[in-house]
């Protein structure tokens, strides 16, 4: 046997592209790093915009109703059947048929006179619940830290705020 025979050597040109195509697949899998938290970020802006148009909508309905009424309605069902919010402006944006959270109750002012409260909201996992998972999880867990509703809403339960919108802020 004849040990000192010449192993096949890859070419410096082989070399050269295989270092080309590594260095390739390197540049777009940071790319797509990169852009994933981007594409992330603009949907959630585009949401959040359609969701807020309707609860801006609600807002509206909901006043005039107090106006009329003295109270807010419970259910946004009572808001269309008296013609102040079209029907579609129940349900969430890219909610899949989720519809907005709606809670009322009265608070006392200082002089004790009593006061109807609203709240409207819907949570990122309403609104953003097809996307991923960990990106959604991460905003509702800032939002938890930092004392904030997780997702979007307007009014307060516990308080009179004028039905300030969280996005107002």
């Amino acid at each position: 046997m004849d040990n000192n025979k010449k192993k096949p050597r890859m070419s410096i040109r082989t070399a050269n592209l295989l270092l080309t195509a590594c260095v390739i697949l390197l540049c777009i899998l940071m790319a797509a790093g990169i852009s994933q938290p981007m594409r992330f970020s603009n949907e959630r802006a585009r949401r959040e915009k359609a969701v807020i148009e309707c609860m801006t909508k609600i807002r509206t309905a909901e006043e005039a109703y107090c106006k009329q009424t003295g109270h807010y309605a419970r259910d946004l069902r009572v808001l269309v059947r008296r013609g102040l919010l079209a029907d579609s402006l129940r349900f969430i944006p890219f909610g899949n048929g989720k519809r907005f959270l709606i809670e009322t109750s009265y608070t006392s002012s200082r002089t004790g006179a009593r006061r109807p409260v609203m709240q409207c909201s819907a949570t990122y996992d309403d609104y953003l619940g097809d996307m991923p998972e960990e990106e959604v999880s991460s905003l509702k867990e800032q939002a938890d830290e930092g004392g904030t509703f997780p997702g979007v809403s307007f009014g307060a339960i516990d308080s009179d705020n004028g039905n300030a919108g969280s996005w107002e802020e």
